[in-house]
C-alpha cells in the first residue's frame, strides 16, 4: 500500500498541494482516502464536474513521506540499478517494475564453425565454446551488433537444450534456451536488426507457445518459423494434455486471432485445427517419445 501513497503524495506536493482526482490512479485515490481518514492532513472536495485532493497539513504530509520514502528521488544517482532505486524510494526492490537493458543468453552450436561476430571484428566461437564447456554465453543489448550467418533455434524447455539428439539431421547454426516466456530484452535484441539467417521457434504447442510465436512474428522483420516435430499428429492424440488445453485456452484463442493475419504454413494450421478438434495441447518433451504411426 505504501507505493501508491508515496507516489500520490509526491504528486500533490509537486502540484503545489492541489490536484484533480483524475490525475491519480484508483489505487492512489484509495491510498489518499485512507490517509485522509487517518490524519486529516489532506481533503477531497468537489470542484467543477469532479473533485480535487488538497493538502491541509503540509508538515504532516512531509513527515509521512519521510517515513515511507528513505531517499528523495532527486537525491538518487542516475546510474543506479532500478531495483536499488526501488529500495531507496519504496523500501522494496520489487515495488516497481524493473526492466534491465542487458540480458544474458545461453547458446549451443548445432553444427561446426558457428560464429557470432561484431562489426569491430570481435567474434564468439560458439562451436569451440560448446566443445570445451558444453555451452556458450553472450551478453546482449538491443543496440549491439552481434550477428551470425546461420539459423537461430529457440527452445522453451531445458530438456531440449540439454539433449540435442531430437534436432533434424540437416539442422545447423545456434540453439538458444529461454524459460517459458521470451524475455523482453531478447525480443528487442532480435528485432533491432537481422541477427541470423533464419529464426526457428520450437515451443510447446499450447497457448503460451503460440503467444511467444505471435510476439516474435510481430517484432521481427524476417519471417519466423514455428517448427513442428515429426509425427506430431499421433503424439497429440496419444499424449496431448486436456488439462493444459483448458488452462491456456484463452491465451490460445487470443494468439490464434492474431495469427490469422500472418503468413502461416499450412501444416501449422492443420496442427491448430486438430488441437481445437480434440481439445489437447502437446508439450515439447514428447519429441523424445517413440510413437508408432
Amino acid at each position: 500500500m505504501s507505493r501508491p501513497l508515496i507516489d500520490a503524495l509526491n504528486k500533490l506536493i509537486v502540484a503545489n498541494s492541489m490536484l484533480p482526482s483524475s490525475q491519480f490512479s484508483p489505487k492512489q485515490q484509495q491510498a489518499l482516502n485512507s490517509f485522509s481518514q487517518q490524519t486529516n492532513a489532506i481533503s477531497q472536495r468537489p470542484q467543477g464536474r469532479g473533485t480535487v485532493y488538497q493538502v491541509i497539513n503540509l508538515p504532516r504530509v512531509e513527515l509521512e513521506l519521510k517515513t515511507l520514502q528513505p531517499i528523495n528521488a532527486e537525491n538518487l544517482a542516475n546510474d543506479l540499478p532500478q531495483r536499488s532505486i526501488n529500495i531507496g524510494l519504496y523500501r522494496n526492490s520489487k515495488a516497481k517494475q524493473h526492466n534491465h537493458d542487458v540480458s544474458y543468453i545461453l547458446m549451443k552450436a548445432i553444427s561446426p564453425s558457428v560464429l557470432w561476430q561484431k562489426e569491430n571484428g570481435h567474434y564468439l566461437d560458439v562451436s569451440e565454446n560448446t566443445r570445451l564447456s558444453g555451452v556458450a554465453s553472450l551478453m546482449i543489448t538491443a543496440s549491439d551488433n552481434w550477428c551470425s550467418q546461420q539459423p537461430l533455434w529457440l527452445v522453451e524447455n531445458q530438456a531440449l537444450f540439454d539433449n540435442l539428439s531430437w534436432l533434424p539431421d540437416d539442422a545447423t547454426g545456434t540453439i538458444v534456451y529461454y524459460a517459458g516466456q521470451l524475455h523482453g530484452v531478447l525480443l528487442n535484441w532480435l528485432a533491432q536488426k537481422p541477427r541470423c539467417r533464419e529464426v526457428i521457434l520450437f515451443p510447446d504447442y499450447d497457448g503460451v507457445g503460440f503467444s511467444n510465436y505471435v510476439r516474435l512474428y510481430e517484432k521481427l522483420d524476417q519471417k519466423v518459423k514455428l517448427w513442428l516435430m515429426p509425427n506430431w499428429q499421433n503424439k497429440l492424440r496419444q499424449m496431448g494434455s486436456r488439462e493444459l488445453w483448458i488452462k491456456n485456452r484463452s491465451l490460445f484463442d487470443a494468439s490464434l486471432a492474431k495469427m490469422k493475419a500472418f503468413d502461416v504454413d499450412d501444416e501449422l494450421w492443420l496442427l491448430i485445427e486438430e488441437m481445437r478438434q480434440y481439445g489437447l495441447v502437446l508439450e515439447q518433451e514428447t519429441i523424445f517419445m517413440n510413437i508408432e504411426d
